[in-house]
């Protein structure tokens, strides 16, 4: 498994401030495993935003992985050119069925991974295949580093039939980058080969070296993704979980969160919010419901609300997943909501939700936001709990946040600002609550925006 390390989250960083046209928004997106974006006008334009580190591996082991497929040429009545393979434990491509060879053009495609913090780096690859006239001139390999066209190395081992042939290629040029590889097919009338590869892997120089704040290897890098530590991971009741919904035959990421089962609650939850997840496609659906991810036993139950004055207050707002029927159904989880006063969720709570999408969100492409509960604070470590609708005991917080964050991409520049609102009913401006993210960070114990540079955290203005 691949580790994403803090430092590459900075290969991650979006589109500039305000660089944007509404019409032209980015929509985050997470399709076979991978981190992508489409642009709203041009869906087939894509790249990545997670980053792998080294050492990085796929086996392609009779499926593909977190690498995708882009079919440039597929005839009718093909759904795919490269297929798994179990009996052989590799990826397949081929442009000949039944009976007929075709014209085929068809890209097996890596994740992004970063070549950082080494003096050296190397493809490896076992390939095979049979039936080309000429198998030198019918597949290839490409390389694609940063802001770069796609490359095609040399391939020094071809082979001339199903035995497996490993190749080597020197990726030292792309040092410092974060590379894509592709495995190109192609076929014709006159000939339609089959290509089978497997165990892909870039390796370093430098591979045995950690961070020891990384996050998991379970863990995608998205950008809003607050550190999520070893000594966390290492708690029982602490659960990383991600949600992501259908759009147009892909799946898109909606947000993930830090869930306490102990407490029934959530510590954070971090999403991107722009226009594309805002576009009113469908209405409010009050589908208050258990989260699919974990046991119902691990969740609370507020089907028939909390009474005592507390609503069932959303951290991902169910105004922010509108785009589709399914994303808003989302943001209904038990698993999103606390106990939080009515006068405080309805109000100044309210005033900042809305702020977000319609104040700080046109500002930039993407804002990425981080909204989070906390169960206590340095002076007051006492939880607080109410019952459930099945008497469960579920914490109340001591406050709530959110840390918003925007980069622009060609400066590596960031902008940055929290707030933090004790857990009391208020109709106060909600700038009267603005501290900055380092503070935030201080009082949570959570780091949030790993991939910018700390001096951007200390910010308490837009």
């Amino acid at each position: 498994m691949n580790k994403i390390i803090r430092t590459l989250l900075l290969l991650t960083l979006i589109a500039g401030f305000g660089q944007m046209q509404a019409q032209d928004v980015m929509v985050i997106s997470k399709t076979n495993g991978k981190d992508v974006r489409f642009n709203a006008n041009n869906v087939d334009s894509v790249f990545y935003e997670s980053v792998y580190s080294l050492p990085y591996s796929n086996a392609l082991n009779g499926e593909q992985g977190n690498f995708y497929v882009v079919n440039k040429t597929l005839p009718e009545g093909f759904t795919s050119i490269w297929k798994g393979d179990s009996r052989y434990a590799c990826m397949k491509a081929s442009g000949y069925a039944n009976g007929q060879k075709y014209d085929t053009e068809s890209w097996l495609i890596s994740p992004k991974v970063g070549l950082l913090n080494t003096t050296s780096a190397t493809l490896t690859f076992e390939h095979a295949g049979k039936f080309f006239q000429d198998i030198s001139q019918e597949v290839f390999v490409y390389v694609k580093g940063d802001n770069s066209e796609w490359e095609k190395q040399t391939i020094s081992i071809y082979p001339t039939s199903f035995t497996f042939k490993k190749v080597s290629i020197d990726l030292s040029k792309y040092i410092g980058q974060a590379v894509e590889v592709a495995f190109a097919y192609t076929s014709t009338t006159a000939s339609a080969g089959t290509w089978e590869v497997k165990n892909v892997s870039i390796t370093g120089s430098s591979d045995s070296s950690t961070d020891p704040d990384t996050t998991s290897t379970e863990f995608k890098g998205y950008f809003e993704l607050p550190v999520i530590t070893k000594e966390q991971l290492a708690q029982a009741n602490l659960k990383y979980i991600q949600h992501s919904f259908s759009h147009g035959g892909k799946e898109v990421r909606s947000y993930e969160m830090l869930y306490d089962t102990n407490l029934k609650m959530a510590y954070w939850v971090a999403y991107p919010l722009c226009s594309f997840y805002t576009q009113k496609n469908t209405k409010r659906t009050d589908a208050w419901g258990y989260d699919p991810k974990l046991p119902q036993s691990e969740q609370s139950t507020m089907k028939h609300g909390l009474g005592h004055g507390y609503d069932r207050g959303h951290q991902i707002p169910s105004a922010d997943r509108l785009v589709t029927k399914e994303a808003n159904e989302q943001t209904f989880y038990y698993t999103n909501m606390t106990p939080q006063l009515a006068g405080l969720n309805q109000k100044t709570w309210q005033k900042l939700e809305t702020a977000l999408r319609s104040t700080f969100m046109p500002t930039t492409d993407t804002l990425y936001v981080v909204t989070g509960a906390m169960p206590t604070t340095p002076d007051n470590m006492t939880i607080t709990y109410m019952s459930d609708n099945n008497g469960v005991q579920i914490a109340i917080p001591k406050y709530y946040f959110k840390a918003i964050c925007a980069v622009n991409r060609t400066t590596g520049e960031a902008k940055t600002m929290a707030f933090k609102i004790d857990h009391v009913a208020t109709n106060d401006n909600y700038l009267n609550y603005v501290i900055s993210v380092a503070e935030l960070e201080r009082l949570t114990g959570f780091t949030f925006f790993p991939g910018i540079d700390p001096k951007y955290k200390k910010s308490t203005s837009w």
